[in-house]
């Protein structure tokens, strides 16, 4: 059958188009740190890295051994135990893929929140927001982060 063979090579084109995009915003943002300062800028970074992973992780660990263009690597993967062992411990156990891809996008659907956080208070309290809130954001940012990454783990606690 073509269908299964053109659905593989369209995903294969557009995810790592997605990837690169990600990777390019990272680096410019990183590069003119001066400019790119804000705490939007921050958490923006976060996010890219966590959906970088979580588009890795989905798409090695569960899209890709969907089609059968790419079936055999899986099981030579899964038949040779003895190169990259966690690997293996992640393709090989359906409960740890899934606790990886679904914590990853827990993570981020949660720094989408804190995201969405910050801008309402740009947009809504523009005069507070230079002043006031801008100190919250820097001091309290890293704090917010965390709380984030630990809250992503009630969604998927029975997996652990």
């Amino acid at each position: 059958m073509i269908y299964p063979d053109i659905a593989f090579l369209i995903y294969a084109v557009y995810i790592p188009l997605i990837i690169l995009i990600y990777f390019l915003e990272l680096i410019v943002i990183v590069w003119h740190r001066r400019q790119y300062s804000s705490s939007f800028y921050h958490i923006f970074s976060v996010v890219a890295v966590v959906d970088i992973l979580a588009c890795l992780a989905g798409s090695f660990l569960h899209r890709l051994p969907m089609y059968s263009i790419v079936n055999g690597f899986y099981e030579h993967l899964l038949g040779n135990r003895t190169w990259l062992p966690p690997l293996n411990m992640f393709i090989a156990f359906p409960l740890n893929r899934s606790r990886l891809c679904y914590y990853l996008n827990c993570v981020s659907q949660y720094l989408g929140v804190l995201m969405a956080a910050n801008r309402f208070t740009a947009i809504f309290m523009p005069n507070y927001h230079d002043k006031v809130t801008c100190y919250i954001w820097r001091y309290f940012l890293p704090i917010f982060l965390l709380i984030c990454l630990l809250i992503s783990v009630i969604p998927v606690w029975f997996l652990i």
